[in-house]
């Protein structure tokens, strides 16, 4: 369930969707309350862009101008921990409130690539943390191993 994101925090989302322009994978997104940034594309920019990055397993259906709870949650980690940002991303970019039904999407193609150039623009971030917070390996998902194995790589660079 999403809810409008609080005042003062402003927030961009990046997705790929279908032929019919539902979204089906995001990439990622962001959240900022500082309005002195630099903003480029809808989102901050900038060596004064310090946010928290936080690697999820799957994206829910957070948007740039709606809230889940997690969302909202990493918001408060993210300000508590004195980021004025929090930039979220994922090692699968497929929308599902349940990790389980990772394993059975079909999302367009170029999909995955673009997921991951949007993982290596956030790992590059002058990142006040990163947190990853995946959990439990997504059941059937047999490619989870070499996903994690690949954040972890870019995380290293």
């Amino acid at each position: 369930m999403t809810r409008p994101l609080k005042p003062g925090v402003s927030g961009h989302a990046s997705f790929v969707t279908d032929e019919q322009g539902v979204r089906v994978a995001r990439l990622s997104l962001t959240r900022w309350w500082d309005d002195t940034l630099e903003i480029q594309n809808g989102r901050p920019c900038g060596d004064r862009f310090r946010p928290l990055v936080v690697i999820g397993v799957n994206p829910s259906d957070a948007c740039g101008e709606e809230d889940d709870n997690t969302s909202a949650k990493c918001t408060t980690y993210a300000k508590r921990e004195g980021a004025n940002g929090l930039v979220m991303i994922n090692p699968h970019p497929g929308i599902s409130l349940t990790p389980a039904s990772l394993a059975s999407m079909l999302l367009p193609t170029g999909t995955d690539e673009a997921n991951w150039a949007a993982v290596i623009v956030a790992l590059g971030e002058d990142a006040v943390h990163v947190s990853a917070g995946w959990g439990k390996r997504p059941k059937k998902l047999a490619s989870w191993p070499t996903r994690v194995a690949k954040v972890r790589s870019i995380a290293k660079q």
